[in-house]
């Protein structure tokens, strides 16, 4: 931050209003980064940027800024149909370190959908672009959700995203379970909590009282776990559970 503070101070100078938002999306990517959601979409607010835009390579980074801010915002629809406008712009300009990116981010947009399978093709699709040459840090700097969901697509490059996971900080937390390494995005500890009272046979209503969460809390858990494993229902989620021994 106090590097993007000399950037914003050096960009004033120049008196060129493309650099300033520049400079403003870097700072926001990095509040992202630090989970400030809410100084970011401030950022985003004032950008005036739409998921309908068409992105030109003067914004390019504002773009890529603000579709990890829909992520973030839980807006995965909404940062689909910007990236697809993204990917056009970076294949047309023959880009691979912004292709790369956007199939990463498409990635997790779609995983945040439920479409598992589609997921784990998109991130095959951006391993494929940085493995021959070495683009490991594009993909590290997505952060530990790209590093979750990379075990699932380690049969493209097994050498490049075994490099990848030695690579993890200390910071980035644990890697996912043996039980979750086939899916395209890990239970979080919470998740696993309520997937264990769901498959120890609790009602929704049980589970938010052991747990002194609301009922509401509960239902989202649920449907949240019900889209990471890919099951329709309880008896489903408990056969899964077990074929992966998480319950």
């Amino acid at each position: 931050m106090a590097t993007i503070a000399g950037a914003r101070q050096a960009a004033a100078a120049l008196h060129y209003p493309p650099i300033d938002a520049f400079v403003a999306a870097g700072e926001a990517d990095l509040q992202l980064a630090g989970g400030d959601v809410a100084a970011a979409e401030r950022w985003g607010a004032a950008a005036g940027l739409s998921p309908t835009d068409s992105p030109t390579f003067m914004r390019e980074g504002e773009y890529l800024t603000y579709a990890r801010l829909l992520l973030a915002q839980g807006r995965a629809a909404d940062a689909q149909t910007l990236l697809t406008r993204l990917e056009d712009y970076a294949r047309d300009a023959g880009l691979v370190r912004t292709q790369i990116i956007v199939a990463i981010l498409q990635a997790r947009a779609l995983a945040t959908l439920g479409q598992r399978e589609a997921a784990r093709a998109r991130l095959g699709d951006a391993l494929r672009l940085a493995a021959p040459a070495g683009y490991r840090r594009v993909v590290l700097d997505e952060g530990p959700a790209i590093l979750a969901l990379l075990p699932s697509a380690r049969a493209v490059a097994p050498v490049f995203v075994d490099g990848l996971l030695a690579s993890r900080a200390p910071t980035d937390g644990p890697a996912p379970a043996a039980g979750q390494q086939s899916l395209i995005e890990p239970l979080s500890e919470r998740e696993l909590e309520v997937l264990r009272l769901v498959a120890a046979g609790l009602s929704n209503g049980e589970i938010a009282a052991k747990l002194f969460v609301s009922v509401g809390t509960v239902k989202t858990h649920v449907h949240n776990i019900f889209g990471k494993l890919g099951v329709v229902g309880r008896p489903q989620a408990m056969a899964r559970a077990r074929e992966l021994g998480l319950a």
